[in-house]
């Protein structure tokens, strides 16, 4: 479960309040139910890319350890454009709008 607005929607799909836990700047995260008595934190795919930024950067992979990218590693854009995800959420409203489908939450 990616996080959810309540200890009860966590509950009712991984059995447990974990998910309600994780913060919105924990951009990724969710917990993975493995089994009955294994639920696992774990870090989903991230999109903090910025297109068209100018400049290459060096490419760092570091061992998965939930917490912040090592300072040393993390990519920032300098020009506070919209990452590539920031875009992606904004087209995915736009598309829900057009298509005249409700809020997902309430």
């Amino acid at each position: 479960a990616l996080r959810v607005q309540s200890r009860e929607q966590s509950s009712n799909v991984i059995g447990v309040p974990l998910a309600a836990s994780i913060g919105r700047d924990q951009k990724g995260r969710a917990y993975i139910k493995l089994g009955e008595e294994d639920i696992t934190p774990i870090q989903t795919a991230l999109v903090t890319g910025v297109s068209g930024a100018s400049g290459s950067q060096d490419l760092h992979v570091d061992p998965m350890v939930l917490g912040d990218t090592p300072e040393e590693h993390a990519i920032r854009s300098n020009s506070g454009e919209a990452s590539d995800m920031d875009v992606l959420i904004r087209w995915i409203g736009e598309a829900n709008d057009k298509l005249g489908f409700g809020s997902a939450r309430r």
